[in-house]
């Protein structure tokens, strides 16, 4: 029998945990339109991700992780940076 391997499924978010990642990944795309109409926006972002810690009880898996960003301007500061630590 010839069958295809099959592709592991892509973890999906549920209920609150999908509210908050919309949220977040909203954030920062109204702030940079907010911000180009104010100074022209920014250039570029880097951001970072570090897994703090991890834990799996019963069919909960919960994972701490810090997020550095950078937010590069077009001018004067050249970036502003932040950390969030976030469970």
């Amino acid at each position: 029998m010839n069958s295809k391997p099959q592709q592991p499924s892509k973890p999906s978010a549920t209920g609150e945990l999908a509210g908050v990642i919309e949220e977040d990944f909203a954030a920062p795309a109204d702030q940079g339109r907010v911000l180009k109409e104010i100074n022209g926006g920014y250039t570029r972002a880097e951001v970072d991700v570090t897994v703090d810690s991890t834990a799996v009880t019963g069919d909960t898996a919960t994972v701490e992780v810090t997020e550095d960003t950078r937010l590069y301007y077009p001018d004067e500061p050249e970036y502003e940076e932040y950390s969030l630590r976030t469970r």
